[in-house]
């Protein structure tokens, strides 16, 4: 029997998600920037990959209304819930599937495709992520958003400094995205953000990384006991007032080589 997927079965619990998910909303602004170079009237036919609840995907059909572009995620209940927000959304045409990203099941070629904040999901990008590429006409772009190393960086510390295992994915770093152009021969620009985010209590943290879906932790991670991690939280609460965490953002754009 197929093993359920734990990202999926999380991101189908967000019910949250639409109002929790603040830095999810702003990363998905900084990338539709990317879009303000083309021409409204260009008539594209974009995949956009784990569209959540629609953060992007407004933007996408307000910025570019000639266009046809297929909506995706690998929760079920996030499509339905993108579909929901976008019924009566005006803009361009749109059509939704049920898929993981990291396993396309296309053989369409797309002269866009965007995701924003999927590619930390990947368990094997370098190997996932050729994939993507061949979906790309010979013109087209793959822009994205991902996550850095320096992520959640004072939870990792906090853990350290307790001797418990924190849990969180290790993301490749710039070099790996800047290799991985090279290798497929596709040009890549490049950026990256530091954002923060302010919590009442680590324990506020984590309530709120279960409420977007976002809670999965790393693959073969062995937690430790509850009370071993409810002393954590209640130490580390009492000792501050308030909980500041990092998200390290990548923003970036392939494109075939001319």
């Amino acid at each position: 029997m197929k093993r359920p997927n734990p990202v999926r079965t999380a991101f189908n619990r967000a019910r949250e998600y639409e109002l929790q998910a603040r830095i999810q909303a702003h990363v998905a602004k900084k990338l539709a920037q990317g879009l303000h170079s083309i021409d409204s009237h260009t008539p594209v036919f974009g995949l956009e990959l784990g569209c959540g609840t629609g953060f992007l995907s407004r933007l996408i059909l307000q910025q570019l209304p000639e266009s046809q572009w297929l909506l995706t995620d690998i929760a079920p209940a996030m499509i339905h819930r993108a579909w929901e927000n976008l019924q009566s959304a005006p803009g361009a045409k749109r059509n939704f599937l049920v898929m993981d990203a990291e396993f396309p099941c296309l053989r369409t070629s797309f002269d866009m495709i965007t995701a924003s904040l999927v590619f930390q999901w990947f368990r094997q990008p370098s190997i996932s992520m050729p994939s993507l590429f061949r979906l790309l006409t010979p013109k087209g772009r793959l822009l994205f958003a991902t996550l850095g190393p320096d992520t959640f960086r004072e939870w990792r510390a906090l853990c350290e400094q307790n001797q418990v295992p924190c849990g969180l994915h290790h993301y490749p770093d710039k070099n790996f995205w800047h290799d991985l152009a090279v290798q497929h021969g596709m040009d890549l620009t490049f950026s990256e953000e530091y954002l923060q985010e302010v919590y009442p209590s680590p324990m506020a943290f984590l309530k709120q990384l279960k409420a977007i879906g976002a809670k999965t932790p790393a693959p073969n991670h062995k937690p430790v006991a509850p009370g071993v991690l409810r002393h954590l939280l209640v130490t580390a609460s009492t000792a501050n007032q308030s909980f500041t965490v990092t998200h390290h953002v990548y923003f970036g754009t392939f494109s075939h080589r001319p």
